[in-house]
């Protein structure tokens, strides 16, 4: 089993629909909304890709810390993680491996990170 799975299967909306809804979304009169959650969810029918966005956006938490000091990724470490998250729906990768990695010895807080070769993440036969 892998914890990817549970994800739901999420198709791209054709350019047009997009614009078209982004349009639709951009010509509407300005409103007084002190529910911007409840707001977006009565959107669903009309914009329903810019409502799953709203509610995704409006859904990350706020801090009152600096979290830039706190958590800094890197291109490659983003790049990383991306691939990541494609491999393991794959089956590439075992939840038992992540588990593994997730109570390893953590890397020190300023540790520089290497560089890495350009094809680094090329997938090899």
């Amino acid at each position: 089993e892998n914890i990817f799975d549970a994800l739901p299967t999420l198709t791209a909306p054709a350019p047009t629909e997009l614009c078209n809804e982004l349009e639709r979304y951009l010509n509407t009169d300005i409103e007084d909304v002190t529910d911007p959650i409840r707001w977006w969810y009565g959107k669903k029918t009309t914009c329903p890709q810019l409502h799953r966005m709203g509610l995704d956006y409006l859904m990350i938490p706020g801090l009152s810390y600096n979290l830039h000091s706190m958590i800094r990724l890197s291109v490659q470490s983003t790049h990383a993680l991306m691939r990541f998250g494609g491999w393991s729906l794959r089956g590439y990768v075992q939840d038992s491996d992540v588990k593994a990695v997730a109570v390893s010895v953590e890397v020190p807080a300023n540790t520089a990170e290497d560089k890495l070769a350009a094809d680094w993440d090329a997938i090899l036969d």
